[in-house]
């Protein structure tokens, strides 16, 4: 009865790794968090851009459409600001066959997470 007695229970070396563990586990769970609703911001803004270039694909196509605009600059007349996150410009070509090009361009105003351009491309009688 003189030895060590096996005690039962976790060491302070034990609890401190566990908790090391933990805390890497948490740390890895909140940066994939952070991702996805990084990921959900950009999707819904990009699709709320895709809406606004065709709602504007739908709005040329009943209307009568003058050849011209500029996708890199704010032409009088092709171009908008149809919500405070986007500016969209278009722009009507016509080929040699008589059918005209509509391009639509949502370019991102400045705002915190970084978005692409969505560019909709389509022919029209």
């Amino acid at each position: 009865m003189g030895g060590k007695e096996n005690s039962k229970g976790f060491t302070l070396i034990e609890c401190v790794i566990a908790m090391v563990l933990v805390v890497v586990g948490f740390m890895a769970v909140f940066s994939l968090l952070t991702i996805c609703l990084r990921t959900e911001v950009i999707a819904r803004e990009m699709t709320t851009a895709n809406s606004l270039a065709r709602l504007k694909v739908e709005e040329l196509k009943n209307s009568a459409r003058n050849p011209g605009g500029s996708l890199t600059a704010n032409t009088t007349n092709y171009f908008d600001n149809p919500s405070s996150r986007y500016t969209r410009r278009w722009q009507v070509s016509t080929d040699s066959i008589g059918t005209q090009t509509v391009t639509v361009l949502m370019t991102p105003n400045n705002s915190g997470v970084i978005l692409p351009e969505i560019r909709l491309i389509t022919r029209m009688n």
